[in-house]
Formats: C-alpha cells, sequence, structure tokens
C-alpha cells in the first residue's frame, strides 16, 4: 500500500523566496488499486512523480509504503528500499543501442543478479507485457506502444510494490492507450500492486481509475 500524507513541495528561487508547489497532498492507494492523479499543465504532476519515488525529497509529510515512511530514511536505505517503486516515464527512456531484452535486464544489471536469473526473470517480464517475441529488436523497430511495454517490462524487473506511471500513455494513438491500460489494470491485479497514475488525460482516468486526485493550477 502507498499512503501519501500532509505532503508540501516549495522551492526557494535566487532571492530566497519561497515558491509552494504542492499543498497538502494525501492519498492513499490500496494493492489491485489504480489511483489516478488529474491536472493540467504547471499543477505540480511532475514536481509529485518525483517526490513519490524520491528522486525529491518533499519540503514536509510522509510517503510509506507498507508502513514505512520513505522520507525519514537516509540516502543508503533509500536506495534499497526505492526499489519497490517502478517507474513507468512518458517517453519509454529506451537505449536504442540496446535489445528489448537487454534494456529490460539494465536494472538487474545493476543489482548484480547472475546472467541465468537476469535471463529467467527477462523472459518471465516479456511474456508478461506480451513481447516474447521481440526481444532480439531494437526500440526504432517496435511501435510506440510496444516501446512503452518494455517500459512497464523494466519498470517491474525489481519486483515492485508501487507502480508510478508519470504520463505513460501521452502521445500514444487511442488504440495503443487502450492496450497499455488494459495491461497495467491486468498486472495490478496480477501482481497485487498500487498503482498510481499521473496524468492530464481525462479519457485515461475514464477507463482506468479505483479513485482520482485532482491537482488545480492554482496551487503551483
Amino acid at each position: 500500500m502507498l499512503k501519501i500524507e500532509h505532503l508540501y513541495k516549495s522551492y526557494d528561487n535566487a532571492n530566497s523566496e519561497s515558491t509552494l508547489i504542492l499543498k497538502d497532498i494525501n492519498l492513499v492507494v490500496p494493492k489491485k488499486s489504480i489511483a489516478a492523479v488529474l491536472g493540467p499543465r504547471r499543477s505540480g504532476k511532475s514536481t509529485l512523480s518525483k517526490c513519490v519515488n524520491l528522486l525529491e525529497r518533499p519540503s514536509s509529510g510522509s510517503i510509506k509504503i507498507d508502513d514505512l515512511d520513505l522520507t525519514h530514511l537516509s540516502e543508503r536505505d533509500l536506495r534499497v528500499h526505492r526499489r519497490n517503486i517502478g517507474t513507468i516515464f512518458q517517453a519509454s527512456s529506451l537505449l536504442s543501442q540496446r535489445t528489448v531484452a537487454e534494456n529490460i535486464a539494465l536494472p538487474l544489471h545493476y543489482l548484480g543478479v547472475t546472467d541465468r536469473d537476469i535471463k529467467t526473470r527477462v523472459n518471465e517480464l516479456l511474456d508478461q507485457v506480451g513481447l516474447l517475441n521481440r526481444a532480439q529488436h531494437y526500440p526504432n523497430q517496435l511501435s510506440g506502444g510496444q516501446k512503452q511495454r518494455v517500459g512497464i517490462a523494466r519498470a517491474l524487473a525489481l519486483k515492485p510494490k508501487i507502480l508510478l506511471a508519470d504520463e505513460a500513455t501521452s502521445g500514444l494513438d487511442p488504440e495503443s492507450t487502450t492496450s497499455i491500460l488494459n495491461l497495467i489494470h491486468r498486472l495490478k491485479n496480477e501482481l497485487q500492486l498500487s498503482v498510481i497514475l499521473i496524468t492530464h488525460e481525462m479519457d485515461v482516468v475514464r477507463q482506468i481509475a479505483d479513485q482520482v486526485y485532482l491537482l488545480s493550477a492554482g496551487e503551483i
């Protein structure tokens, strides 16, 4: 379960003046549930995404996974527990010179997993996202929807509890969008994931969300 409580985020400018970006965000996402955070441009969606996966620390408030407050962890401990959060980005961010299988394997290589175990895990993930027959393809040989499927597989490589989808369907055609949303919905049930979907697309929210949190542009 993901729980965000009284989260605030502000930045100081060169004149030491503080600008409040996020104000008192409260959100609970149980297992096998999808929460959509909906907002227009400049509503703080990107900032919230960075706070959820602790790429940036909140100014105050807490982000908990199963009652463990990540905001209180040291940098060393945070690197370990951040593995519980898998992130899908707007652009799939695949390395063009690596195959689909090699892209998915990257997080596992960084952890020093053996080649044999990496191969097994990558094949499991490829099967889950329906791309077993694309393992040796390169990103430029894939459609936009297929690239996002690879991005989803890579986000799941370390068996996270939380899946953070940051504008994961932005730029995709309607058919690919529906396909990706159906995949996320299936995976959250099969893997008992808590999913937080950050988006500006109301159609996406209607298709998949169990709950919706609205961010206002006035909060920035």
